[in-house]
């Protein structure tokens, strides 16, 4: 049946069978414009003029296992001869250097996603249920409502799962995600941090991780003595979130005034909004057509970022090179206006003493015990 560029309907006793053009046309629906089986048949149904036993018939069939089969199938031809099975960067460094993520919490599609990407259920219940990250006083950035583990618990008590917590690389393709069955806590967090860190592959590399409230989960785990994880890595406020925070945190958590994150915005999470869409499909689905679904939902995306990557680093590279140079004549500029002997070396004693004045001025956090600035 393959060779004839048919599809089986079902594994045994076949009497009915897709055409491969019709099942390629129904994924390309599904994965890019969001369409669900049930409205593809229904536009066959229309378009073919069938009647209501044949469309009844027509639904019935495709709810079965075979589109899901037929999906796998499809994505293990187009990649048997690649090195990897498409969750893998190929931009990132793969031995030693630096990697970036950016990590934060996605409300949308509360699905069950496993395989490839996701960390399983047991593990993330068990590591969060036995976490204690109930350290109080983070109110000293305009009292960020992430990472409270009361409201966490206040507002989602009656969901079993409530959304999805990930993390994307710096040219925005999927890394490791979870599910989530409480609020934003900073558990989820710990546990993709730890994840990300013990990857066999990852183990010369440094993290440089951007999050919404890296200050947040600095302090904590300064407080729960998590030197070594610490040491690892350098964790940032994203751009557009560090103007939310105090002062003091702008200058500490920007990337911005960090050496070695150059442009990077640390946005990436924000933007990456593709799941979100598939929240009205696969909430009717059976736990198991979800799982795949969002699986190849995934897969999909990365493989339309890999598409485009090298265009894309090219533009950014062009981009740094004219913000390099802009920046460098707006300073030389400044200085000459200014009319006194201002070297690199004064401008970075300027940010010492900036940091050193704003610090001083924040409130500390009085958290289990111990002050922090």
């Amino acid at each position: 049946m393959i060779k004839l560029k048919l599809w089986p309907a079902t594994a045994k006793q076949v009497k009915v069978a897709f055409a491969i053009e019709l099942m390629k046309w129904m994924e390309i629906l599904l994965l890019e414009c969001k369409v669900s089986t049930k409205g593809f048949c229904e536009a066959l149904i229309i378009r073919n003029d069938l009647q209501p036993f044949q469309a009844n018939h027509l639904k019935e069939l495709i709810r079965k296992e075979t589109v899901c089969e037929f999906r796998h199938s499809y994505y293990k031809l187009g990649n048997f001869n690649k090195l990897d099975d498409g969750t893998v960067c190929p931009a990132c460094p793969k031995g030693s250097g630096t990697r970036f993520v950016a990590i934060d919490a996605n409300f949308g599609p509360a699905e069950a996603i496993v395989e490839r990407f996701f960390i399983t259920d047991e593990e993330v219940s068990n590591f969060v249920n036995s976490y204690n990250d109930s350290t109080t006083g983070f109110k000293e950035c305009n009292q960020f409502k992430a990472g409270d583990k009361v409201r966490s618990k206040s507002r989602t008590s009656k969901m079993d799962v409530t959304g999805v917590f990930g993390s994307v690389c710096r040219h925005e393709l999927p890394v490791l995600f979870m599910n989530m069955q409480h609020g934003e806590r900073l558990a989820y967090s710990v546990l993709l941090l730890d994840k990300l860190l013990n990857v066999p592959a990852s183990k010369d590399q440094k993290l440089n991780v951007t999050y919404d409230i890296a200050c947040v989960l600095f302090s904590h785990l300064k407080i729960r003595n998590q030197d070594d994880m610490l040491a690892k890595m350098q964790m940032k406020i994203p751009i557009l979130h560090c103007y939310g925070h105090q002062a003091s945190c702008q200058v500490e958590f920007n990337p911005r005034r960090t050496t070695g994150f150059g442009l990077t915005d640390g946005e990436g999470i924000e933007r990456w909004s593709y799941l979100r869409c598939s929240a009205r499909i696969t909430k009717e689905m059976t736990p198991s057509h979800r799982v795949d679904l969002l699986t190849d939902a995934l897969l999909h995306y990365a493989k339309r970022k890999e598409r485009n990557i090298g265009k894309v680093l090219v533009q950014k590279h062009s981009k740094a090179v004219s913000i390099l140079k802009n920046t460098e004549k707006e300073i030389g500029d400044k200085i000459r206006l200014i009319n006194k002997v201002i070297t690199e070396e004064t401008i970075q004693e300027w940010k010492i003493e900036e940091k050193a004045t704003l610090c001083s001025k924040a409130k500390p956090v009085k958290a289990m015990g111990r002050g922090l600035c």
